[in-house]
């Protein structure tokens, strides 16, 4: 079981980092052992088998430590990860929280309840469990009963109360089962804190291997904001206005038709305005901004800074003395604000420098652009 989707890792584009396992399989009371991932799980007295466990990739262990917490259970285990070059410097730390429901001999009962499952915590968190229930929000087109509700609520109502974002895309169903007249069903959900769901990218890939069970794996993607640069704009600094001028006053406009259609009105408006873009695009570098581009802006900084462009202009368009006045005291308040917030950025950096990082860190003071932060992919698993 989970032998071929571990061997895909290995030709993979986008390896995951942390591979989280529920009801996972054991051997002479031993996780099995794949190429470049280290485990671990509950300690589990003899007879018993931990229901859940990590897998952490050795590449991801080079740049981040870990911390494993255990509850004294088999089916609750948390995995702490640090790294200064995780997330960049938004955060440097989160946690994983990874739970199985355990069978009872009341189906009513549940054995996590929704204070365990959704804990009210300071770090950025990831709830991932096989919670075998059915709710709306994760599934809206099935028939739902009264028990069902019942079930659900409770949790739901936890992770709303806290800020909990449901990561499943809705409708999407993580367990097929064997037989053809169960109908398949989204019972294996994640959710993320307020803390960590900026960070989630949702993206659309290809289907992994089987797990050998019936419940499908689920790849969930966390990206360092510089991993996905914004798009490239136009530089209007650099432009070639002279030629581009020149070319917009020999742009001939046809008229427009006599009878016009919805076609034919798209097709003479789209034909000029192919032309300008054309010319624009061909006159205009584009520029990139820099993947460390301020690192250390703060959002009070923006308010400073629209406070300082109002006065800046009221000083120039109005000849009173309050505004004068205000436009110098506005343009010191700000960038007495950058300047602090500048050495409070690289007051932390230092703080948070660690034996592995320092040179990067070097990298930045010496003006040369640092490493690249990487992706951090989790790939959640639930077997049989």
């Amino acid at each position: 079981m989970f032998l071929s989707l571990f061997n895909s890792f290995a030709s993979a584009l986008h390896p995951p980092d942390v591979v989280c396992l529920q009801d996972s399989p054991y051997w002479r009371s031993r996780l099995p052992s794949f190429s470049g991932f280290k485990s671990f799980c509950p300690s589990h007295s003899p007879g018993s088998k931990p229901k859940i466990a990590f897998y952490l990739s050795c590449s991801f262990l080079s740049y981040a430590t870990f911390i494993p917490r255990f509850f004294d259970r088999p089916d609750v285990a948390a995995l702490h990860l640090c790294g200064v070059d995780l997330f960049g410097r938004s955060f440097t730390q989160f946690r994983i929280l990874n739970l199985y429901k355990l069978w009872s001999l009341r189906s009513s009962v549940r054995t996590i309840p929704p204070d365990l499952s959704f804990p009210d915590d300071c770090f950025p968190l990831l709830v991932v469990r096989d919670f075998n229930i059915h709710d709306p929000l994760a599934d809206p087109l099935r028939a739902y009963s009264r028990r069902d509700l019942a079930a659900s609520f409770p949790y739901f109502f936890r992770a709303a109360d806290l800020g909990f974002e449901l990561l499943n895309l809705p409708g999407v169903f993580t367990r097929f089962p064997w037989d053809c007249a169960t109908r398949p069903s989204v019972i294996d959900l994640s959710f993320a804190s307020p803390l960590l769901f900026p960070f989630f990218a949702p993206e659309i890939l290809t289907p992994l291997p089987s797990t050998g069970s019936d419940h499908v794996p689920i790849f969930l993607t966390f990206a360092h904001p510089i991993s996905s640069p914004p798009p490239p704009v136009p530089n209007r600094s650099l432009a070639d206005w002279v030629s581009l001028s020149s070319a917009l006053s020999q742009l001939l406009i046809p008229p427009p038709p006599s009878l016009p259609t919805k076609a034919s009105l798209e097709a003479w408006f789209d034909t000029p305005l192919a032309h300008v873009t054309t010319l624009l695009s061909s006159h205009i570098p584009l520029k990139r901004p820099s993947h460390r581009s301020k690192p250390w802006w703060l959002p009070i900084l923006s308010v400073l800074q629209r406070g300082f462009h109002s006065a800046s202009r009221h000083s120039h368009s109005s000849a009173s003395a309050s505004h004068m006045a205000a436009a110098p005291l506005s343009k010191q308040g700000y960038f007495k604000a950058i300047k602090a917030a500048k050495k409070a950025h690289w007051k932390s950096l230092l703080s948070l420098a660690a034996p592995r990082s320092i040179w990067a860190v070097k990298k930045i003071a010496a003006g040369y652009p640092g490493p690249a932060s990487p992706t951090f992919q989790l790939l959640r698993l639930r077997g049989r």
